[in-house]
């Protein structure tokens, strides 16, 4: 039938090879990956054997090693041809990106857009050999062009997919996707629909929105007729024709729960739908096949699917979250400006057309079919462009559920005698898949006919008796599994059901933790013939579960009765039993002459589980701003849950917090007994201490305990609002950073205040950008004011955290404030001002104010602290000795240091010249001093510590040297020598000598003569001296920039008389 809608000669199909229908076993799901990641599809066989697909496993490593061909390639299609003509195989999964399985590159030459290596996995689906020449198959010819129309098979004999993953870790979360989506959909989510549409072109203006809306609704359209999107679905959208959308309201949409996902919009290898490769993460898109269903995304823009590279599609479909089947271009997609009329479109449609329009529900028939129904187009290179690139990421026989689905109804054999081979079996599934399965493997599969019945010819007669499991799989309705016994001509008791009976716990019949309960027991002899004096045992090697009473006789069985005993066994249940936990038991009867008979059972416990995850903050008595301020006395309002199945015992909960200057007046909290599925909540009087520095995190440790369960979690907050509002007049506060081609600056016309932080003055077709690195410490929100005047809808002030563009303002707009959910964690928050080619509009720039944070846990930069500030040596000529230098981290991040010295003298060394630092670390550093070789006299030098945050450190480092030891040379007259290093920033050390005792006077004066402060007014020694000024006035107060002089006064009362000198000294900051 199928070829019958493809092909206008269907008769032809007898000139095919026929492929081999007496084959004594069928493997219809085919998967090929490497020996390495083997094992990893070892849950994802089973599921597929349960879902009535008989699998084989093949690995790269056998493939190469058994067949030929030109390259590995060409030996993974042989396998695959010979799998579909021997075995009878319909689905293919590549287990792996193209390391592990190699892909073959198509040549098209679309309008001069010419491309000898476009990736397309329809070499490993379409199996003809088209074409003449001796060439390998789709290159018959032998040239450097696979591909070409006439070499080309665009049927394909299979449906095929790829899990695209690089590890086990990729494997692992693509494959538990695929099983989940198809075992366990989130039922209110597969009725919702996202259409997602960028602008293509402004002139012609082009909108991705009109081509989806012709996917929505279908109809006819440039010559062609689609079914459109049935009206059970519930459409949403996001257009840029109709206004802008930021990436983080695509994720609000994703994370909201859908089932399709249709995209077009320009894409890159690592971009598609406003979000780049590092931004698809389980933190942004937390869908996770519980919370909200898995989705299928297709997508019509340029290079998601480039799976040769990292693209972004393999990321979409190996996280843990979001994305389960990717359909997308390995190349470029095309469209038409100004119209709707492309290829790509052509695809998209046909696609959806295939599940609403043709009930063909698997992902892989459906992008097979999208092409195939454009088959006879492929002769023109853009259609045929998009026929190769448009690859499947997931299981091929992934089914779309399209409506909530219905459970199966299911007529057949409960027991059926050794030797048979058939099975007959009805149910109200059209077409539904059948699975039987004895010892874990396949023994019997097919799918039924339009009325939902079929008879299964089992692939060997049943010779042994074991339990047959039976699946049913059908679109749109829930998974039918059961069982069917195996009886031969002698009896055969089995469990039957159990009931539970609690007159000792509450008394609800409903096995909980801490009780006491009894069995009423049925069994069944499902056999033929009676069963005589039949005794059972319970057990079970569950830890939580004490059976009491294990044996009881049940007395003659019929074939085919049912007796039931009341209280038949006893068991207690441990007082901290999971809750919803699951028991197995095992039943073995036994009786007289015959064989025991085992079966078994299971049972669900419920018990109380304590839960917490709301902290809010009353502060009505204070300023009513749900924070805690310094001074301030709150109350913390805990919501206690009981989130479990079971009434919880009298629950206690407990507050401490890591500050001693947080006192809780009420720590500990009676909140008596919490009913399942309930809550309550703890009231804490708190109170903070004025002195707590704002911004200061406090962390509160919340206990709960309710008879043997227990819960602990905690709480993050920081005391006081964190606001950025720059009036410090620069950007001090927090660790800014800046990029683009020039740095914001700080300006007045502040929303509030004096200062706010505007936007650097850039040119044309350039940014400016404010960064800064935040820890929050627990969910909160960012807000900020801003303003901008620029052109209009050109130029834009952009908003970002972790590089997803949250807002856009262009034009002229005033004072908003402008507030943004962020979770707790690291995260980059920029400001950033763009400007295009041309135009300037406005006052061309941005201004932002009064950022708001939520509570961070901001790490101050490294600082460098040294120990002295300026090193002053004495030795005698000829001598060697050492000084330390105490360098030490007093800032909050690594120092990362060098140490070198200014003209590198020979007289100098320093051990360590390295190191890094860890906050409050130090390291000693050793100066090394050698007179040897030098003459009596003083030197100078610098030592200039680098750290790569801060810039450099200068320590000044003089050494003086003395004739044969120190102060046994005195100087041969009083002079004021000067000051080094000379400009200076931040201190300069003075150096003067004394030919004898004298009363000293040393003052700096700025260029006014107004003295700026006294350094030294003492008697001092005949020697050499030095005296250090930092900078700063007689209050401690620095000075500013500028030129000062140092005046010098000596007086020895002796012969020498009085000496004044004055030197230049210049301070540059």
């Amino acid at each position: 039938a199928r070829v019958e809608q493809l092909v206008s000669n269907p008769e032809e199909v007898s000139s095919y090879p026929a492929s081999n229908n007496d084959r004594e076993v069928t493997y219809d799901y085919v998967i090929i990956t490497s020996s390495t990641y083997e094992s990893n599809f070892a849950d994802f066989v089973d599921f597929k054997l349960g879902q009535g697909y008989n699998v084989f496993l093949k690995t790269t490593n056998d493939i190469y090693s058994e067949y030929t061909g030109t390259d590995n390639a060409d030996k993974i299609r042989n396998f695959i041809i010979d799998a579909y003509t021997t075995m009878g195989a319909e689905y293919i999964l590549l287990g792996g990106d193209t390391a592990i399985v190699p892909y073959r590159g198509f040549w098209v030459n679309s309008y001069g857009t010419e491309d000898y290596n476009i990736p397309s996995d329809l070499y490993f689906s379409g199996l003809d050999r088209v074409g003449t020449g001796t060439g390998p198959d789709w290159n018959t010819n032998g040239d450097n062009k696979w591909g070409e129309h006439v070499e080309a098979d665009y049927f394909s004999e299979v449906y095929l997919g790829r899990i695209s993953a690089d590890n086990s870790t990729e494997l692992a979360a693509a494959i538990n996707k695929q099983m989940m989506y198809q075992d366990s959909p989130v039922i209110a989510d597969l009725e919702k629909t996202l259409m997602v549409g960028e602008e293509l072109n402004n002139s012609p203006q082009t909108n991705g929105g009109d081509y989806k809306d012709e996917i929505v609704n279908g109809g006819y359209y440039n010559g062609y007729t689609t079914a459109g999107i049935p009206n059970n679905f519930a459409i949403d959208t996001l257009y840029d024709r109709d206004g802008y959308w930021s990436a983080n309201q695509l994720y609000a949409k994703m994370n909201s729960g859908i089932n399709l996902l249709n995209h077009l919009g320009h894409s890159n290898v690592d971009y598609n739908m406003k979000l780049y490769n590092y931004s698809v993460t389980n933190n942004n898109i937390t869908v996770n096949g519980v919370n909200h269903n898995y989705f299928i995304l297709y997508s019509q823009g340029c290079l998601p699917a480039a799976f040769e590279q990292n693209c972004i599609a393999e990321k979409f479909t190996t996280i843990e979250n979001g994305c389960v089947t990717f359909v997308g271009n390995s190349r470029y997609g095309w469209y038409v400006p100004g119209g709707s009329n492309s290829s790509s479109q052509l695809m998209d449609r046909e696609f959806f057309d295939a599940l609403f329009g043709e009930d063909i529900t698997q992902v892989g028939p459906m992008n097979a079919d999208s092409k195939e129904d454009n088959a006879a187009q492929c002769t023109n290179d853009n259609i045929r462009w998009v026929y190769y690139e448009l690859i499947l990421f997931g299981d091929p026989s992934l089914d779309v559920w399209t409506e909530v689905p219905e459970n199966i109804t299911a007529t057949f054999p409960s027991s059926i005698p050794m030797g048979t081979s058939e099975i007959d079996l009805q149910t109200n599934a059209p077409y539904a898949r059948f699975g039987l399965i004895q010892n874990g493997e396949i023994i019997g599969n097919g799918a039924a006919d339009e009325s939902g019945d079929i008879t299964i010819e089992l692939f060997e007669t049943v010779v042994t008796p074991e339990t047959i499991s039976l699946s049913i799989i059908a679109h749109n309705k829930n998974r039918f599994d059961s069982e069917i016994l195996i009886i031969s001509n002698e009896p055969y008791v089995v469990f039957e059901s159990y009931n539970v009976n609690d007159p000792s716990g509450n008394g609800n019949s409903i096995p909980e933790f801490e009780e006491s309960i009894t069995l009423d027991m049925s069994l069944q002899n499902i056999g033929t013939v009676t069963a005589t004096d039949v005794s059972a045992i319970l057990s079970t090697e569950d830890d939580y579960i004490t059976i009491t009473s294990d044996t009881n006789s049940f007395g003659d069985l019929t074939a085919q009765q049912i007796i039931s005993i009341t209280d038949a066994f006893a068991l207690d249940i441990a007082d901290d039993v999971p809750d919803q936990h699951n028991v197995m038991f095992t039943l073995v009867s036994s009786s007289a002459g015959q064989s025991d008979w085992t079966s078994s059972f299971d049972m669900i416990v419920n018990a109380p589980e304590l839960y917490s995850d709301s902290f809010i903050i009353s502060d009505v008595a204070g300023n009513n701003n749900s924070i805690i301020d310094p001074g301030e006395e709150v109350n913390v309002i805990v919501n206690v849950e009981n989130i479990g199945h079971a009434n919880s015992p009298i629950a206690f909960a407990h507050l401490t917090c890591d500050n001693v200057d947080v006192v809780i007046e009420n720590d500990f909290i009676n909140v008596g007994q919490i009913a399942a599925q309930n809550n309550t909540n703890a009231v804490f009087e708190i109170s903070a201490d004025a002195s707590i520095p704002i911004g200061t995190s406090i962390t509160f440790e919340l206990s709960l305990v309710s008879g043997s369960y227990n819960y602990s979690t905690s709480f993050s907050k920081s005391i006081g609002i964190i606001v950025e509002n720059f009036e410090s007049g620069d950007f001090s506060a927090l660790p800014w950073e800046f990029t683009g081609s020039l740095d914001w600056t700080i300006s007045v016309g502040a929303y509030e205040g004096t200062y706010c932080a505007k936007s650097g003055s850039i040119e044309n077709n350039s940014t400016t950008n404010m960064v800064l690195e935040i820890d929050v410490l627990s969910d909160g929100e960012i807000s900020f004011y801003r303003t901008v005047s620029s052109e209009a809808n050109y130029d834009y002030l952009r908003f970002y955290i972790d590089g997803n563009q949250l807002d856009q303002w262009s034009g002229d707009e005033g004072w908003e404030e402008e507030t943004y959910a962020i979770s707790a964690g690291t995260h980059t928050v920029e400001w950033r001002y763009y400007k295009d080619t041309a135009v300037t509009g406005g006052t061309d720039c941005a201004r932002i104010d009064n950022i708001t944070f939520p509570p961070l846990e901001i790490v101050a930069p490294p600082i460098v602290n040294v120990n002295p500030t300026l090193v002053n040596k004495e030795i005698g000529l000829n001598q060697v000795s050492t000084e330390i230098v105490e360098l030490s981290n007093i800032g909050g991040e690594i120092l990362n240091y060098t140490i070198s010295f200014s003209d590198a003298p020979e007289w100098l060394e320093a051990d360590p010249i390295s190191g890094s630092l860890n906050a409050g670390e130090m390291d000693e550093i050793t100066l090394s001093f050698d007179s040897n070789g030098l003459e009596t006299g003083q030197y100078s030098s610098s030592m200039v510590i680098e750290n790569g945050v801060s810039g450099q450190t200068v320590v000044p480092v003089i050494l003086t040297v003395n004739p044969t030891g120190v102060n046994e040379n005195l100087p041969a007259k009083t002079e004021l020598t000067g000051n080094y290093p000379n400009p200076f920033n931040p201190i300069t050390n003075i150096q003067f000598s004394l030919k004898d005792e004298s009363q000293v006077s040393l003052m700096i004066y700025n260029v006014r003569g107004q003295k700026v402060k006294t350094l030294v007014q003492d008697e001092m020694q005949a020697g050499y001296h030095s005296v250090i000024w930092n900078g700063t006035d007689e209050v401690g107060k620095s000075v500013s920039s500028g030129v000062y002089f140092s005046k010098f006064d000596s007086d020895d009362n002796n012969n020498s008389g009085r000496y004044t000198s004055v030197k230049k000294v210049i301070l540059l900051k």
